[in-house]
C-alpha cells in the first residue's frame, strides 16, 4: 500500500513522542489511520528515524534552553527594576520602618541569584548584614 508524505510525517512525529513503533501504530489507529507495525519499522530505517529523532529533540532542547534563559532574564530585569523602585521608597521612611521592606528586598535578591544559578545561603548573610549596618545600595 502506498501512503502520503503526510502519513508518514505523522507515524514519525507518533515515533517521536511515544519512543515506541507498537504505540505509534495504535496512537495511529485511533485516528483512523491503520499501518503495520512492520511498515513503519520499514519507515524508521529508510528514512533513519532514530538520527532524526535525535536531531528533533536537539533542537527542541536548544529552543527549550533560549526560552528559559530570556525567562530569567526578563525575571532579572524585573525583580531589579523593582528593587531598585523599593530603594527609593527607602530613602524617604524613617529607618524604624525599615525592616519589612528590608525582608522584601532581601528576598528579591535572592530570587535573582537563583535565576542566576548562584547559592543564596551564605550571600543572604551578607545581604542581611550590610541592610542591619544600613549599607543598602549593593546591586546584585
Amino acid at each position: 500500500m502506498t501512503y502520503s508524505e503526510d502519513i508518514k510525517n505523522r507515524a514519525f512525529c507518533e515515533y517521536c513522542n511515544t519512543g515506541s513503533l507498537t504505540q505509534a501504530k495504535n496512537r495511529l489507529m485511533v485516528e483512523g489511520i491503520k499501518i503495520s507495525e512492520k511498515t513503519l519499522s520499514e519507515w524508521r530505517e529508510r528514512y533513519n528515524w532514530d538520527e532524526l529523532k535525535g536531531e528533533e529533540q536537539q533542537k527542541t532542547s536548544e529552543k527549550l534552553t533560549e526560552k528559559v534563559s530570556d525567562f530569567k532574564a526578563d525575571r532579572i530585569a524585573k525583580y531589579t527594576e523593582f528593587r531598585s523602585w523599593l530603594e527609593e521608597i527607602v530613602k524617604s521612611v524613617p529607618p524604624s520602618s525599615l525592616e519589612g521592606v528590608s525582608k522584601v528586598i532581601m528576598e528579591i535578591d535572592k530570587q535573582i541569584l537563583l535565576l542566576r544559578g548562584e547559592a543564596t545561603d551564605k550571600r543572604t548573610e551578607e545581604i542581611e548584614v550590610k541592610w542591619s549596618h544600613g549599607e543598602n545600595n549593593d546591586p546584585i
